[in-house]
């Protein structure tokens, strides 16, 4: 497996992925920039919490699409070329083949994600001891818990980044892949009466475990069927 997976490492242009995971950090920090200094203009209290949940939402939202641009050349665009009948052609497992590919994309989704999550935090938190926007201190307690659930969401929202793949590969389509994956970032990470989906333990965990499913259903037809 390692070996596959040094293999598509190789194949990709990670630096040109990394730039946009930067470029997508940057983007983070000014749309929290804007909504904080929109926020200081009204009487709306800006607390830890209001942060954090805020920093958690458009990261998702980001980084899900990231996941969609990644899979695009690696699986889509590798089936369109043919390159992967190339791959499937050596003595060795495709199912092997794919799960490499999986890992990478899983892998740079999850870690991005959280890295950019934790990092954002711990700006607002150094920020706020020289412009006080928040004036209630942010508890050991609160930090600990910040952090489980940045692992926690990252996790579910890594696996819930399989379900657009799969509808993507049924028909071998990169419009389908992004278009889905745009349309479920947005739906679970809108707020709708303060509540956002992506945050719900349950909806996390069926989201998750769907994504589990598509992913143990391309193992399966890579394997034995030839497509999806």
């Amino acid at each position: 497996m390692k070996q596959f997976i040094r293999l598509e490492l190789k194949k990709i242009r990670l630096r040109t992925y990394l730039s946009g995971a930067l470029l997508a950090n940057a983007l983070i920090g000014l749309l929290w920039l804007a909504g904080t200094t929109a926020a200081q203009q009204t009487d709306y209290p800006i607390t830890y919490e209001a942060l954090f949940i805020a920093v958690g939402q458009t990261s998702r939202i980001v980084f899900m699409i990231f996941a969609a641009v990644l899979m695009v050349p690696m699986f889509i665009g590798e089936y369109k070329s043919k390159t992967i009948t190339l791959m499937f052609s050596y003595p060795i497992s495709r199912r092997k083949l794919f799960a490499a590919k999986l890992v990478i994309v899983l892998g740079m989704t999850f870690t991005l994600l959280v890295a950019t999550n934790l990092f954002f935090d711990a700006v607002f938190y150094v920020v706020n001891e020289y412009f006080y926007f928040v004036n209630k201190p942010l508890s050991h307690e609160q930090m600990v818990q910040e952090v489980w659930l940045v692992l926690g969401q990252g996790l579910a929202v890594t696996f819930m980044t399989l379900i657009p793949l799969y509808l993507g590969m049924l028909r071998r389509s990169s419009v389908t892949l992004m278009i889905s994956a745009v349309v479920m970032a947005l739906i679970i990470n809108a707020t709708n009466d303060d509540l956002i989906l992506s945050t719900v333990l349950t909806v996390n965990i069926f989201m998750a475990l769907a994504g589990v499913a598509c992913m143990w259903r391309l193992l399966y037809v890579v394997e034995y069927k030839d497509a999806v």
